[in-house]
């Protein structure tokens, strides 16, 4: 009788050694899903208020240095540049912490490129990011330093255009 009671033991280890090795495999596979997107680069983006009247052509993009943070009502925000290969996208637009425009949907991206008019029509401070990320990004929520912190926790890769104060 004695050996089949030491074979229950033995059992039991192996039993016990699968079931950490599948809580191990199991743990991997979370985190690799969960991992920072590090090997996905930042957006290669820039951006410009535009004055009501510009034209929209090329020589109507003011220089680097003519960024502002103020802006009249009717200006336009124009937000262009290069998204990751693979990644998904947004761009979400915030009206004194209210989401106003988000893309997709309300734009497209030819042979990976991005390029967006946005007129801001309405008195307000306006808030504007991009985020990238291999994955879909959580749902958008109003409030901008939350729905951002939403993008940066679902392992987004952001580029976040400052303030813009529109009378």
């Amino acid at each position: 009788m004695s050996a089949p009671d030491s074979a229950q033991p033995r059992r039991a280890r192996g039993s016990l050694r699968r079931a950490v090795l599948l809580g191990a495999a199991a743990l991997m596979a979370v985190l690799w899903v969960l991992r920072p997107q590090a090997d996905l680069p930042a957006p290669a983006l820039d951006w410009a208020v535009l004055p009501r009247y510009a034209d929209g052509a090329p020589s109507a993009v003011p220089a680097k240095g003519a960024r502002v943070d103020r802006a009249a009502t009717g200006d336009r925000l124009k937000v262009w540049g290069a998204i990751p290969a693979g990644a998904r996208f947004e761009l979400r637009i915030f009206r004194d912490d209210q989401l106003v425009f988000r893309c997709p949907p309300g734009c497209a991206v030819s042979n990976g490129r991005l390029a967006i008019d946005v007129a801001l029509g309405v008195a307000g401070r306006y808030d504007a990011y991009v985020a990238v990320a291999r994955r879909e990004l959580p749902a958008p929520v109003d409030g901008r330093a939350a729905d951002l912190q939403r993008a940066i926790e679902a392992g987004a890769r952001v580029f976040a255009i400052p303030s813009i104060a529109v009378q």
